[in-house]
């Protein structure tokens, strides 16, 4: 997670974005952190440069056999919103840059791809709910991730050959002390 983590950080302020923000004559991404609640608690922490992008990320186990899981990636982008939207404000091409804002911010990251990972795509997106003025946008993306394996033979106990003895008479397994320990196996 780490990787992609510093991948996203690393586009969003590479020369590719402020081309492309500049192009569109939109405010380029400022601040970049993990999303820890900030913009639904602001009173406990530090005010932060906007536009910004908070990270925040899960993933889940999908194939236990192979350690194959799917990461999801939520890109929490707030963008200060002080113009009137509505169709009657004169302003309003300039009040929805926060549109293009949000296309910049996805054509930047949907290229990422970090060892163990696929590429981030794109799966859901959607608006915050907040108690005072502002734009906050969600975009969750979904990757395979393959980076957190781990040898599956190394979870089980293994014996090496001739460790231990059974002797077999008919249906029954004789009473053997193996590694110290007494078991009795049937057949």
């Amino acid at each position: 997670m780490k990787e992609i983590y510093k991948k996203i950080i690393d586009k969003l302020f590479s020369q590719q974005a402020i081309d492309l923000f500049d192009e569109h004559n939109v405010r380029p991404v400022r601040y970049v952190d993990l999303y820890r609640g900030q913009y639904l608690n602001y009173e406990n922490f530090d005010v932060v440069a906007l536009p910004a992008v908070l990270i925040e990320w899960s993933a889940d186990l999908t194939d236990v056999t192979k350690n194959e899981s799917i990461i999801t990636i939520s890109l929490h982008l707030i963008y200060e919103q002080v113009e009137d939207t509505s169709n009657l404000t004169t302003h309003q091409e300039n009040a929805l840059k926060f549109f293009d804002f949000i296309d910049i911010v996805h054509t930047l990251i949907s290229d990422i791809q970090g060892d163990g990972t696929g590429k981030l795509k794109l799966r859901r997106q959607e608006p915050a709910e907040l108690d005072r003025p502002g734009i906050v946008h969600i975009m969750h993306y979904e990757a395979s991730y393959y980076a957190m394996e781990e040898d599956k033979k190394e979870t089980f106990d293994y014996t090496n050959e001739g460790e231990g003895e059974l002797n077999i008479h008919g249906k029954l397994v004789e009473r053997k002390n193996w590694r110290g320990n007494d078991y009795d196996f049937e057949l």
